[in-house]
């Protein structure tokens, strides 16, 4: 794959765990990796508390300190329940 400077991507979390985003999106190997980003696999962290930590560092790094990725926008969730479904 080439090297690409800029790019567009939306993303929906589908199971909740914050890792959802980092390693499906951002995974060295397991993933399209656009911006080829190689910091540590925050689900190699079997401890749930650690690892919502760790992917927390791991969006502090891609927002701020390597600055690998700048989101732009984040939509609003919209949800529509009805109770007898």
């Amino acid at each position: 794959m080439a090297f690409r400077e800029v790019y567009a991507l939306g993303w929906a979390a589908d199971y909740p765990d914050e890792n959802n985003w980092v390693l499906e999106v951002f995974h060295p190997t397991m993933s399209r990796n656009v911006p080829q980003w190689t910091g540590e696999d925050p689900a190699a962290e079997p401890e749930l508390a650690r690892r919502k930590e760790r992917c927390f560092e791991a969006e502090k790094i891609l927002c701020w300190d390597e600055a690998v990725i700048a989101p732009l926008f984040h939509s609003p969730v919209v949800r529509l329940a009805k109770p007898d479904l």
